[in-house]
C-alpha cells in the first residue's frame, strides 16, 4: 500500500498490473475510477469501475432524497393543519350567525 492507509496503489509483478486498494470505504469514496495505460505513446483508458455503497450500517438514501421526503411530509402536514383551521373557523362563524340573528330580533330557522 502507498503512504495513505485509506487509499493505496500496489504493483502485482505476477501479472504486471497495478492494483488500487481502498480500505474502509466511505461515501466519500463513491465514484467512477478509471485505469489507464500508456501504449506506443498513447494513453488508453479502461471502462472504469464504479464504487457504490449499499446495505450495512450507515447506508441510506442520499440527503436529497431525505429532503424531498421531509418536504413532502411537511407540505402535507401544512395542508392538513390549514384545512382543520379553516373548518374550525367556518364552524365558529356558523355558530355565531344564529346568535347574531337572535340578538337582532330576526327569526332563527334551523335546518
Amino acid at each position: 500500500m502507498g503512504a495513505s492507509r485509506h487509499l493505496g496503489v500496489e504493483f502485482d509483478p505476477a501479472d504486471d498490473s497495478v492494483l488500487l486498494k481502498i480500505e474502509s470505504v466511505t461515501e466519500r469514496d463513491v465514484a467512477l475510477y478509471y485505469c489507464a495505460s500508456m501504449r506506443r505513446g498513447s494513453l488508453h483508458f479502461g471502462n472504469g469501475t464504479k464504487i457504490i455503497i449499499s446495505g450495512g450500517e450507515g447506508s441510506g438514501p442520499p440527503d436529497c432524497v431525505f429532503c424531498c421526503v421531509h418536504l413532502t411530509f411537511v407540505s402535507l402536514l401544512c395542508v392538513v393543519v390549514c384545512t382543520l383551521a379553516l373548518c374550525c373557523f367556518v364552524r365558529q362563524m356558523l355558530k355565531k350567525k344564529p346568535q347574531e340573528e337572535e340578538e337582532e330580533g330576526l327569526p332563527v330557522t334551523s335546518g
